[in-house]
């Protein structure tokens, strides 16, 4: 079992590359079977393959993103955190919890 420590690391690890990484670095961080369901109840991203697809929606975009709050129970983690976009003139702000 990962120490609460590994886990946070891996948690900070990926609010860094949401904010800064390419969907390659982030989708290496997941599992070959993993699968990303965001926003829940929406279309679920099954492989690493259609993960990086996924997280390719915002790459080249001025991004930041910072962690609101973490839990860490067992070898589990649960955590929110704010995605800030900016795309043109505009920009869109989102806060999800994982």
């Amino acid at each position: 079992m990962p120490s609460a420590e590994v886990i946070a690391d891996t948690v900070n690890r990926y609010i860094s590359l949401v904010a800064k990484g390419s969907a390659d670095d982030i989708a290496d961080l997941y599992a070959d079977d993993a699968t990303v369901e965001d926003p829940v109840g929406g279309e679920v991203h099954i492989g690493r393959q259609a993960i990086r697809g996924f997280y390719s929606a915002v790459e080249g975009a001025e991004r930041d993103c910072e962690l609101v709050s973490l839990r860490i129970a067992g070898n589990e983690a649960a955590f929110q955190f704010r995605l800030t976009v900016k795309a043109g003139d505009g920009g869109w702000s989102s806060n999800r919890s994982t």
